[in-house]
């Protein structure tokens, strides 16, 4: 019986060694553990609970510790909260759900993943999700204003895993392709097809250059719509390779760059016919006059050969069409390539120009800069006489006003007329603009400025070009329009 009595102690001991051992080994995983964990009975009290950090806990243990998840939280929480504990119960299997709670002035989302244990009870393994939350939010409202900017910009993204053909388009690709996000899925083949025929050997060929060079390229080429209509896309790409410099994706953007491709060739269509003008011009003007000028020459060569007399008159006359042809030299030169002794002097002499007599034009303002970069000058010297040969030819306007302003800081320019003005309720960016008012935009755009055109109260249009002030560089001068 002794012996007996003997290995039944030993047995316990081993038995209660092990269990505290296991205890031991269950308390440090817990401690571990960054998740609270709350041992939850059937009719929702609160039994036990384990926390690494109290200071995760909502209320002070004494205050729900042994009371109902009803006496301790707001009805709506403690509604949610039972249902999910008797759907476990019930279902035998993992619920999950996720709520919000104010814990010393500061809102904060947790997870809770509601484990059966047992007949009767349910553990609660709650993790705070705030980070995460906070982290997917700032993740979506990172891509909802790049969708936007490149919804404004008309720029997609796209990326092409070379190993599997897989294809990834943001929004904009979407909308620049007329592919619909809901019922398409993105591919290489759906991207050609909206090719224009001629240009699909083109594209294949910088592809594959690009990926056997390892090089980024960029390619303009034409698209056709369903409904008929083209766009002019700029497409840019980079190979990212791999560990084994294997290219394995092309990473890459697509932009509608139509407006500025039909602006350019509108422009270039432009300066060709200015050209033909002016060689029309001088055709029919300096030619005439420098014709007329060698017969008067020819004519006295032939007296003084004879031994005749030169008359005073003749001379004068021969002069006075050298001058004249001087001049229209000097008006050929100025629409060819205008040079600047300060543009407000140069608008000036642009209103000196006008015929007065059916047209009224007067230049307002004062500015601390008169000098500016030559470039800035230039173009918006360009704009104020696009402005006023709009408002004459098109508006039949009577009075107009420039108004030049600068304050060291921004450049501004306003052409005022009493025209017809726009449609009425209608913007200048709703209507069809034609060249001239998109030459006055592009212009604007090249010395990072903006242009904006607008129905005037009263009548009339306004249209106001607004630009960063760039002074004039050292060791250069601000030659622009010449307002002689």
């Amino acid at each position: 019986m002794a012996v007996t009595s003997s290995k039944e102690s030993e047995g316990r001991l081993e038995l209660e060694h092990r269990y505290e051992a296991l205890r031991e080994r269950m308390r440090a995983l817990l401690g571990a553990h960054p998740d609270i964990i709350f041992r939850v009975g059937g009719d929702s009290r609160i039994l036990d609970f384990h926390a690494a950090d109290t200071a995760m806990l909502a209320f002070a243990p004494e205050e729900f510790l042994g009371r109902k998840v009803e006496a301790v939280f707001a009805p709506e929480f403690a509604s949610k909260a039972k249902a999910v504990i008797a759907r476990a119960l019930q279902s035998k299997e993992i619920q999950t759900w996720e709520y919000s709670l104010k814990i010393r002035g500061q809102t904060l989302h947790f997870e809770s993943r509601v484990v059966p244990s047992g007949a009767d009870e349910v553990l609660s393994i709650v993790r705070d999700i705030t980070r995460q939350r906070e982290d997917a939010e700032r993740a979506r409202l990172t891509e909802t204003r790049l969708n936007r900017a490149q919804e404004v910009a008309k720029i997609g993204s796209w990326e092409r895993d070379l190993r599997t053909n897989a294809v990834w388009w943001s929004d904009e690709t979407y909308r620049l392709l007329a592919r619909d996000p809901t019922t398409e899925k993105p591919s290489y083949q759906a991207f050609l097809e909206r090719l224009h025929p001629e240009d699909v050997p083109y594209v294949l060929e910088a592809e594959a250059e690009s990926i056997c060079q390892r090089k980024p390229y960029a390619a303009h080429h034409r698209v056709i719509l369903p409904d008929g209509s083209r766009k002019i896309l700029n497409s840019r790409a980079e190979v990212v390779l791999d560990d084994d410099n294997n290219p394995v994706r092309l990473v890459g953007t697509i932009q509608d760059v139509t407006e500025r491709a039909e602006l350019e060739r509108e422009i270039l269509a432009l300066g060709e016919r200015e050209r033909e003008r002016v060689g029309r011009d001088l055709h029919d003007g300096l030619g005439q006059t420098l014709t007329g000028i060698s017969l008067s020459l020819k004519a006295l060569v032939r007296r003084v050969e004879r031994g005749e007399g030169v008359p005073i008159e003749a001379l004068r006359q021969i002069e006075q069409h050298v001058q004249e042809a001087m001049d229209e030299t000097r008006r050929a030169t100025r629409l060819l390539s205008p040079r600047m002794a300060g543009l407000r002097p140069a608008l000036e002499a642009l209103v000196r120009q006008l015929d007065h007599d059916v047209l009224s034009c007067t230049v307002h303002g004062r500015t601390q800069h008169d000098e500016h970069d030559a470039e800035i000058e230039t173009h918006l010297y360009r704009i104020a006489q696009e402005a006023i040969s709009n408002a004459v030819r098109h508006s039949k306007a009577r009075h107009i006003e420039l108004h030049y302003r600068c304050d060291g800081n921004t450049v501004k320019l306003e052409v005022l007329d009493d025209g017809i003005g726009l449609p009425a309720g209608q913007t200048a960016q709703l209507k069809p603009e034609g060249i001239g008012l998109r030459n006055m935009r592009y212009r604007a755009h090249i010395i990072n400025g903006s242009l904006d055109v607008a129905p005037r109260r009263g009548g009339g249009t306004s249209i106001l070009c607004s630009c960063p002030c760039r002074a004039v560089e050292p060791g250069r001068t601000a030659k622009g329009p010449d307002p002689v």
